[in-house]
């Protein structure tokens, strides 16, 4: 049966408290505990969740801004904000950030389909 702990830790200075959801189980005459899923500072399994679900939401915000600013500058040579260099680098870079955001996006969607799987 998996159940929810907390954890102190202080990292630069900052004291802050971590949630983990786990399970025990018996190794010979030792009770060990496994570590199933990290929550970070969300106190429930629900919660957890809703903050993956916004996080995949920002992540489609940001894919389509970096497809769209990519169209952009292929159809019309706009160039996105904040971009410097040659086109072919601009270009190469607008390339990197799309697949970045797509592999992010995939393990979100992934840590999600996870979260579903222990409620």
């Amino acid at each position: 049966m998996a159940f929810i702990i907390s954890k102190k830790s202080t990292l630069w200075g900052k004291t802050r408290k971590l949630y983990y959801l786990v399970e025990n189980y018996r190794d010979g005459n030792k009770i060990k505990r496994k570590k199933l899923l990290n929550l970070n500072e969300c106190k429930s399994l629900a919660e957890f969740f809703n903050s993956t679900e916004q996080e995949e939401a920002e992540l489609l915000n940001r894919l389509n801004k970096y497809e769209k600013e990519l169209d952009d500058f292929i159809k019309y040579g706009k160039t996105p904000p904040f971009s410097f260099g040659s086109p072919y680098r601009i270009r190469q870079r607008l390339d990197m950030s799309i697949e970045q955001a797509k592999a992010d996006l995939k393990e979100c969607q992934s840590r999600k389909e996870r979260i579903k799987s222990l409620m």
